[in-house]
């Protein structure tokens, strides 16, 4: 392994790195010098700090694995590490293993070649367990998401195995989510939890940061537009009915549900529904169905806000019409399955303005909500924005036409916006002739009536579709597996309303509407100029630095507002001083959005502000975790420890680890790195007969809940019980529930409907137990407590062998496979059940061996009583 040799701050930075700015050379000099976890505001380059770190690793004879990196940041990575190799003619590139089509031996020869490399971490974690991956030969780790990095996770696991044998081994942790890091004394879980012993901050505010960006004044144009009355409107009553429904949440459960930040300006963001369900977990079965769809609700208001402010009038209305039919139906209304919210007084203006901001009748005569009215008069409000939109592209236009280039820059105009929906809706406005708004809306207008017209008879297949039996909808899943567009499912376990709303949505939400052909045929083809180009694209993270490298704008315009993408154009202004960027900050004054950017802002601050405060304060650890099995006590322990020898009753006195055979899947789970936290060795192989193979006798098929509603419909559990009693004496069914839930089965059921869904899940394993009674059943609230339950088990019996536990259930010799006949014959004698039967066919080859026993034999196989009884029927005469 070659060492790293330590950087003095403020010393000279390796060869080649590319980093220009003041603050990401110290930022590289913090994480290079030691090992750390370095948390840098979203926005300034993190990624960028990555590469080059992960080149400066790339020495010859190295070995550096990059973890928990997404698909596009590898990417990103390893074509930055060829760029640099193709330049400077130094590093070996980057190396990716995702996926199990690349085999032990090529992983093998990957390792032996070194570089970085870039392992999914269930490959990762089996590599290093089966010795296929020394770790002692791993020269650096580099961990990308460290905020999702628990005690009990998968990269925490990987690092514990890597330390173990190779205290050396620099592990550098990134992140860019202050937030994330909450609960008590989260920096100090969290550096336990990757083994470094140091943090490093780096918010906006931090002076070197402020400096680098700073030093050049930023060319923005903010632009506050003003929303619409109605718009007004609509907004406040959505925001009534959100906080009605949070005070009806918070009075019904204020004694689980820390209040805190318990507001509506936190509720703007998609996270306040995770911290609620979160922190309702533990009580969930308590939790009345009122509340479940009050909570589900936040999150359709939540999503009623945005489309307020980036769909058109017309699609927004649409979607108020399929919320109205998902809860006007007959069965919906016999179950009272509707969305409690739009039962409220302050809600009923949004149908009312939202109509009206499409159509209204010319007598003003009221038609009832989803009503087309007779005389329809067409409004057709266009968004605001639009009209923003068009004057400053059309001022940017004029600008290019009449003012010679100074810099070296294009005009190439780049609009920012959330997601592709809005960017698709601004492609076609901006496509429509002369930008006209009206044009536009008369298309939208057009396809809305004609799903009017066709929903009629849609809702008559729906009430015909609902009459059928419960079984049908419980028992079979709906076709599509799409996610709902509106938000706020609730994800409960109402199997039967989850099925039925799924199948209204599939017939009734056709959003996205035929494109007209003709109307995007072009007269002919030909290279565009970079002068004339106009590039509409969603944000997207990292990718954005690449995005503002690659098109070099002119003029941004962010069309909606995110803070990350304000850093990004602030560092690209910076890296770019020959270019006069200009940005054009579009928000609705007064509204939700320009709310929701402030309160990220601050979010993020304050969370800096905590980790700060926190990092004054923290002691700093610098103890290894001391290897399982080489503390002292608990080797004495190992000497002499209750395992008994052979049977003989004797104590066992041995330095042998504990060993438990598992199956290379079960690696997706928190028990195995709790099973090594706990000094077991973990061998891991493919299983083709349960989970976990604690000893020569007994084996382990571990069910979480959801594993276990699946396997039950599927029948997979009854084949997996058969195949574990032929080939082992002590098969186990270990159903294990999750530390942060309710351990009962109820909720994943329908508790609302009342039918056999309600404990069909108790019934199969009541039908498991009766079809095999030797069969035994463990039951774990959490995996550490799994972890107990297994160290206990192994107590007192002797360790597994992998290469006989991966050979059953394969067909090769030896392995026992039972004659299911011979055993039905074998129960229908008397006395003989399927608890005692196992005794006999143990130790009998045949139904003629057992008939030549003698009484004292069977006496012994199942006991005085069964044995006479049995020994009397086979040796009565038949005359």
């Amino acid at each position: 392994m070659t060492e790293q040799a330590p950087l003095e701050l403020d010393a000279p930075l390796p060869k080649h790195i590319d980093l220009p700015l003041r603050y990401q050379q110290r930022c590289f000099q913090d994480i290079y010098a030691e090992d750390g976890l370095i948390i840098v505001a979203r926005g300034l380059g993190l990624l960028s700090i990555v590469a080059n770190l992960l080149f400066a690793l790339d020495v010859p004879g190295s070995l550096t694995l990059l973890v928990n990196a997404e698909a596009h940041q590898q990417d990103w990575l390893g074509e930055f590490l060829v760029e640099r190799q193709a330049v400077t003619g130094q590093g070996a590139g980057m190396t990716k293993i995702t996926s199990e089509s690349t085999g032990v031996d090529a992983r093998a020869k990957a390792y032996a070649r070194g570089g970085v490399l870039a392992v999914t971490s269930r490959i990762l974690i089996v590599d290093l367990l089966s010795r296929n991956l020394n770790p002692a030969t791993v020269s650096g780790v580099v961990v990308l998401h460290a905020e999702t990095v628990r005690s009990t996770s998968i990269e925490s696991f990987i690092l514990r195995v890597i330390r173990s044998d190779n205290k050396d081994a620099p592990i550098k942790a990134f992140s860019d989510q202050p937030e994330a890091f909450t609960g008590f004394a989260p920096l100090a879980n969290m550096l336990k939890s990757l083994f470094v012993p140091r943090v490093f901050l780096w918010p906006r505010f931090h002076l070197d940061v402020a400096e680098s960006l700073d030093s050049r004044k930023a060319d923005v144009v903010e632009l506050e537009v003003a929303m619409t009355p109605a718009m007004r409107d609509i907004q406040n009553a959505i925001m009534e009915s959100m906080a009605a429904v949070m005070k009806e949440v918070r009075n019904a459960n204020s004694q689980h549900l820390d209040l805190e930040e318990w507001n509506t300006e936190h509720a703007l963001h998609k996270q306040f529904d995770a911290v609620i369900r979160r922190q309702l977990a533990p009580v969930w079965h308590r939790v009345s169905w009122r509340s479940k769809d009050l909570i589900a609700d936040i999150g359709t208001l939540r999503h009623l806000l945005h489309q307020l402010l980036t769909y058109d009038c017309v699609t927004f209305n649409k979607e108020i019409d399929v919320l109205y039919i998902h809860n006007s139906t007959e069965r919906n209304a016999k179950f009272q399955s509707y969305d409690p919210w739009l039962m409220q007084d302050v809600a009923q203006p949004i149908f009312q303005l939202a109509r009206e901001r499409v159509y209204r009748s010319k007598s003003g005569a009221h038609t009832p909500v989803g009503v087309l009215p007779a005389d329809l008069e067409p409004v057709l409000e266009e968004q605001p924005k639009w009209e923003q939109l068009t004057e400053v592209l059309d001022e940017i236009h004029r600008e290019s036409q009449f003012e010679e280039h100074v810099d070296l820059s294009n005009s190439t105009i780049l609009i920012m916006c959330n997601d592709y929906k809005t960017c698709r809706t601004l492609k076609d406005f901006l496509e429509t002739e002369d930008h006209s708004g009206r044009i536009f809306l008369d298309r939208k207008l057009n396809s809305y009536r004609h799903w009017k017209r066709t929903y009629k008879p849609i809702a008559t297949e729906l009430a015909e579709r609902q009459e059928e039996p419960k079984r049908t909808t419980v028992y079979k899943g709906p076709l599509n597996k799409r996610r709902r567009v509106r938000g706020g499912g609730n994800s409960s376990g109402r199997t039967e309303l989850q099925a039925t709303q799924q199948s209204n949505q599939d017939l009734l939400e056709p959003l996205a509407e035929a494109p007209d052909e003709l109307a995007d045929m072009e007269d002919c083809y030909g290279l565009v100029d970079q002068d004339d180009l106009v590039v509409i694209l969603p944000y997207s993270g990292d990718l954005d630095d690449r995005v503002l490298e690659e098109l070099q704008p002119k003029f941004v315009i962010m069309y909606e507002l995110d803070p990350a993408f304000v850093r990004r154009i602030e560092v690209f202004r910076t890296l770019h001083r020959e270019l006069n960027l200009r940005a054009y900050f579009m928000f609705y004054g007064g509204s939700v959005e320009e709310q929701r950017y402030l309160s990220s802002v601050r979010r993020e601050k304050d969370a800096f502000s905590r980790l700060i405060r926190e990092r004054a304060t923290m002691t700093r650890n610098l103890t290894q975790e001391v290897r399982p099995g080489d503390d002292e006590q608990e080797l004495f322990f190992r000497k002499v420890n209750t395992r008994v020898a052979g049977g003989g009753g004797r104590l066992a006195a041995t330095r042998e680890q504990p060993r438990i055979i598992v199956d290379v899947r079960e690696f997706r789970s928190s028990l195995p790195g709790l099973l090594h936290v706990r000094g077991n060795f973990l061998q891991p192989c493919f299983l083709l007969v349960g989970d976990y193979v604690i000893s020569p006798d007994m084996c382990v098929e571990r069910k979480s809940i959801s594993d276990l509603i699946g396997s039950f419909a599927n029948g997979r559990l009854f084949q997996q019980c058969e195949q574990m009693l032929q080939h082992y004496k002590t098969p186990l069914v270990l159903i294990e529930f999750d530390e942060d839930k309710a351990t009962r089965f109820t909720p994943f059921g329908n508790d609302k409907g009342g039918d056999i869904a309600d404990v069909d899940l108790q019934t199969k394993l009541v039908m498991l137990n009766l079809a095999f009674p030797a069969i035994k059943f463990i039951w774990s609230s959490s995996p550490l407590v799994t972890a107990e339950i297994f160290e206990e088990l192994k107590r007192t019996h002797s360790e597994p062998d992998a290469r006989e536990a991966v050979s059953k259930g394969s067909g090769e010799q030896g392995d026992t496979v039972l004659n299911q006949k011979a055993i039905d014959l074998l129960e229908a004698l008397p006395g003989i059940s399927g608890k005692n039967a196992p005794n006999i066919y143990r130790q009998c080859e045949n139904i003629s061996e057992l008939v030549n026993l003698e009484e004292r034999d069977m006496i012994r196989m199942v006991g005085p009583e069964t044995g006479r009884r049995l020994h009397r029927f086979i040796n009565k005469e038949l005359g």
